[in-house]
């Protein structure tokens, strides 16, 4: 039976709760502030909702580490993570929050983006916040797409018709840039990503971050 789980806002007591939590639980994360030191790895093939307290009451800081949490449930249901507050590393190469299919964000705010925020192959993410830092490399949503194999032949080795399975999906979404940040844009797609993103706000300067052929990726 799916159960609700108070959890008070320090890095043990967060990770214990997302290694056992089960089948539709909500991890309830109370106000508060807490240092994210090292990776918490979700892989046990369950779907749950990580929530906050809200993004003006719980805020989670990551410590220098590539990613804070790292999803992988292969649940057919949904994984939901919102209410937070985000604050963001130069280090996390692979993203605050690193996942592969079917996780939806919700009112996430992430601050001091100095790299990836959100990489996810398919889900949706929206009414969110995102604030790239300058003098970073500004990232906020990554797309990986599926593809096996990647590269170049992405697009000939997936059979995925456009617009029916795999499409991530951002909406509602404010994106800021400050001045003097570089990286791939607003977000990036790689190996056939499948994307919608619309009725979003983005304001500053990002380049276009959708790879082709110039890269090795096929793009989006």
């Amino acid at each position: 039976m799916a159960a609700i789980r108070n959890v008070p806002c320090n890095y043990p007591s967060i990770s214990n709760a997302c290694v056992t939590a089960n089948e539709g639980d909500i991890v309830w994360i109370q106000p508060g502030s807490c240092t994210i030191p090292s990776t918490i790895f979700i892989n046990r093939h369950v779907s749950f909702i990580l929530r906050g307290s809200g993004t003006n009451s719980t805020t989670l800081i990551s410590g220098a580490i590539q990613d804070c949490f790292e999803i992988d449930n292969q649940s057919a249901n949904v994984f939901a993570i919102s209410d937070l507050n985000c604050v963001g590393n130069a280090a996390n190469v692979a993203g605050f929050f690193a996942g592969g299919s079917w996780i939806h964000f919700y009112n996430i705010q992430m601050t001091n983006l100095l790299y990836r925020g959100i990489s996810l192959g398919y889900g949706l993410v929206d009414h969110s916040t995102f604030i790239m830092k300058s003098g970073g490399n500004g990232q906020p949503i990554n797309f990986g797409g599926y593809a096996p194999g990647g590269g170049y032949a992405a697009w000939t080795n997936v059979f995925n018709p456009i617009g029916t399975t795999n499409v991530a999906c951002v909406e509602d979404c404010y994106f800021m840039a400050e001045p003097g940040g570089s990286g791939n844009g607003f977000f990036d797609a790689y190996y056939g990503a499948q994307l919608v993103f619309r009725h979003n706000v983005c304001t500053g300067y990002a380049p276009s971050g959708c790879h082709g052929y110039e890269s090795g990726d096929s793009s989006a």
